[in-house]
């Protein structure tokens, strides 16, 4: 059996089990046992990756070298389950079956054969991107990219095709503004594209304790990690972070020029890792690289507060958020078990961030301070209020609302929708 339910998407991990029972009366061990695939009916499996068959997990194999062996019938240990996993590169429909070797000689046809159809993220139509350039362009180019899963994804949410395209064309604005010009993996290294955020890093850590155990915390990383807000609330300054051992002092004055500010934090050792909120489109940046240098330091103090403390991937939904999502690659459906376990999973496959994205969408509950209010962002997008939805998505104070409107519009052009 495939564990997963349709629909299946590139990228998706798969879970695979069979039972296979000894009916003779002589014990058999197989040289492998594989829950074998072919794509679009290629026996030879020359039309995959490299020619390699899409086979789920076959034993042995590093992490159970052990053969396995079927007592015969009747006597304990004639049967044994099954389970690999599998994560499909190609779109197509795929068929399994249980093959195993014994010598040189490979025998199959033993058991029914299981098909599911795999979908690719990209819609069934690409844009035409001749003419479009800038933002327009990479709007147009996320839509061929990923357009598919987001269409099958908000399906339910739609009461017809045209408010459908509408919440493609939100979704689309959002990714546009969230991870703009780097993209869901814009990491140094192909990794997830992400964020790190000071303050969310200090609530997690610091101001989660109490009494001498907060002070003791607090006088650490405080040489590491400028504390960027107040005591438990949102970003109000830039957030710095220092990877000497030992950490940095701090400026005693935060200066009056911003040049003179950022000189004044350089000179003692000090790199920016997220400019306050105002300085949006101003030259002082974070790379990608600095996001990450900060968020490995961050898991020396602690590796789950430091992944609760970025936002990542396209829709750049932050790690404390895990609980509202569902894993993909989990069978049973179940809900991410923590930040740094969402994180590895944007880390594989870009279906995990539409699925996250729509998730976040039907299950964050709304600050309360957002008007008008609905309980979740997705009431946002199916009415299309779209200021609304900036402050669904990121909080009350957020100064989102205007980029993303643009994003909405550049989406709406880009998807010839015109009401």
């Amino acid at each position: 059996a495939i564990l997963q339910s349709a629909p299946l998407f590139v990228g998706q991990t798969l879970t695979g089990t069979f039972s296979i029972a000894n009916k003779g009366g002589a014990s058999i061990t197989f040289d492998e046992l594989v829950l074998g695939g072919r794509l679009n009916g290629v026996n030879d499996c020359s039309n995959y990756i490299n020619k390699v068959c899409p086979d789920f997990t076959k034993i042995p194999n590093p992490s159970q070298p052990q053969k396995v062996t079927l007592n015969p019938q009747g006597s304990p240990g004639d049967s044994y389950e099954y389970t690999g996993t599998f994560v499909p590169a190609l779109a197509g429909t795929y068929d399994f079956q249980v093959f195993y070797r014994l010598g040189t000689q490979w025998i199959w046809k033993i058991s029914n054969v299981m098909s599911v159809e795999v979908r690719s993220l990209a819609p069934a139509q690409l844009l035409s991107t001749t003419g479009l350039n800038g933002d327009k362009l990479a709007i147009a180019q996320t839509y061929n990219r990923i357009g598919g899963a987001l269409e099958n994804q908000l399906k339910p949410f739609a009461s017809n095709n045209d408010q459908l395209r509408k919440l493609v064309a939100v979704a689309l604005g959002v990714w546009w503004v969230e991870s703009k010009g780097e993209g869901p993996f814009g990491g140094p290294s192909g990794q997830p594209t992400i964020r790190f955020e000071n303050h969310v890093f200090w609530n997690q850590w610091v101001w989660s304790q109490t009494g001498d155990e907060e002070t003791r915390r607090a006088n650490i990383l405080r040489r590491h990690f400028n504390d960027s807000s107040e005591k438990g609330g949102n970003q109000r300054v830039d957030q710095w972070f220092c990877r000497r051992q030992g950490g940095c002092d701090q400026p005693a004055d935060d200066g009056s020029v911003l040049g003179d500010w950022v000189n004044l934090w350089e000179s003692k050792g000090w790199e920016i890792v997220n400019p306050e909120p105002t300085w949006q489109g101003e030259t002082v940046q974070s790379s990608q690289a600095q996001r990450y240098a900060a968020l490995e330091l961050a898991t020396t103090f602690h590796l789950e507060s430091a992944y609760r403390s970025i936002s990542m991937g396209g829709p750049q939904i932050m790690g404390f958020n895990y609980g509202a999502l569902v894993d993909p690659r989990d069978p049973s459906g179940a809900r991410y078990a923590s930040a740094s376990t969402m994180f590895n999973a944007f880390s594989q496959f870009e279906f995990a961030h539409v699925k996250g994205f729509v998730d976040y969408m039907k299950n964050h509950a709304t600050h309360p301070k957002c008007t008008p209010y609905y309980p979740h962002p997705i009431s946002y997008a199916q009415t299309q209020e779209i200021y609304g939805l900036a402050c669904a998505y990121n909080g009350a104070g957020t100064d989102k609302g205007p980029h993303y409107q643009s994003g909405y519009n550049y989406a709406k052009e880009a998807l010839n929708i015109t009401n």
